[in-house]
């Protein structure tokens, strides 16, 4: 994986209480059931509406007669036939109808796809295609080299977040995070639009932007979902954290782990902050520290274990 370039365009201002972000820890569990439908009217759809707090109102999308079925279910590779295969991931998006599935190595601060196996060919990436960083903010621009082993050059893979706001679809209304993508390889150019939920991170509208001749114009939005649930206890559970901030960062949570935790605070550019032990061993905790000397803006909180360093919670927070 290179990394070309990481830009974060924060705007600091009295609009911190409607910013938008997607961390690792809001991510979909397994288990999660998302159902698409294609759209009919293209025409409706906007990609021209950018910016922060912006609305979508594509709620007068049509069904196209014809319909794909897509959906995708969120399974633990453990769960798929080629886990083997695909020994450094830890998320799958499993495909129907065409029975794909699109290996990723989800981490705190990416999401790299690592492979894919579909219609018997098998995809395996020597250099990760990283699609998105964590937390996803408005003003985030990521370039990614990556290379598999059906590609004879490699390639880049840029995700700009381009918009947050409220996207209207025909039945539902999300928080949502807008950002275009560019695929490059070769002499080939793919670009697409995604809007993400910026709760779990569902795909809720994409739309892949044809160009007349290899590549067709297709918009799909979630018509349906269903959340999994996590299979096991969290080791953190009940976590509330004050917010926003004015002098003192305030958390209270109940430690199942049986483990010694720390505390780790980092700005939005995953710069540490400060870190320190929780010295409670109740399983009640209660975490008081003074941030009262630090400058205003979005930060975010992880509970780990001491032992291992494990995150086993992330939640952000605004200081004033």
């Amino acid at each position: 994986m290179k990394l070309i370039n990481l830009t974060f365009a924060i705007l600091l201002s009295n609009s911190f209480f409607a910013q938008l972000s997607l961390s690792r820890s809001e991510m979909l569990p397994y288990g999660s059931y998302l159902s698409f439908k294609d759209v009919a009217n293209v025409s409706v759809l906007d990609t021209n509406i950018q910016g922060e707090n912006v609305t979508w109102d594509f709620s007068s999308f049509t069904n196209a007669t014809t319909q794909s079925g897509f959906n995708i279910t969120v399974k633990s590779p453990s769960d798929t036939p080629y886990e083997s295969t695909f020994a450094n991931a830890n998320y799958v998006y499993h495909e129907q109808p065409n029975n794909a599935f699109r290996y990723f190595n989800l981490t705190n601060s990416t999401m790299e796809r690592v492979g894919s196996y579909s219609n018997g060919n098998t995809k395996i990436y020597n250099d990760p295609q990283v699609e998105y960083v964590s937390p996803m903010v408005y003003g985030v621009d990521n370039t990614d080299l990556w290379d598999n082993s059906s590609s004879s050059s490699g390639g880049s893979y840029r995700v700009e977040c381009i918009g947050t706001g409220i996207l209207k679809l025909p039945s539902s209304s999300h928080s949502a995070l807008f950002c275009r993508v560019t695929t490059e390889e070769s002499f080939f150019e793919i670009n697409a639009y995604f809007w993400y939920s910026a709760d779990n991170g569902s795909v809720l509208l994409q739309y892949i932007v044809g160009d007349g001749f290899f590549i067709g114009t297709s918009v799909k939005y979630l018509n349906s979902s269903t959340l999994g649930q996590e299979d096991v206890v969290s080791n953190v559970s009940d976590f509330k954290v004050l917010n926003p901030v004015n002098e003192y960062v305030i958390v209270n949570f109940t430690n199942n782990s049986g483990e010694e935790l720390v505390y780790l605070i980092t700005d939005v550019n995953g710069r540490e902050v400060l870190t320190n032990d929780i010295l409670s061993s109740e399983k009640n905790v209660l975490i008081k520290e003074d941030f009262s000397n630090y400058k205003s803006g979005m930060y975010f909180i992880s509970i780990k274990s001491k032992l291992n360093a494990e995150i086993f919670k992330t939640s952000k927070f605004i200081k004033m």
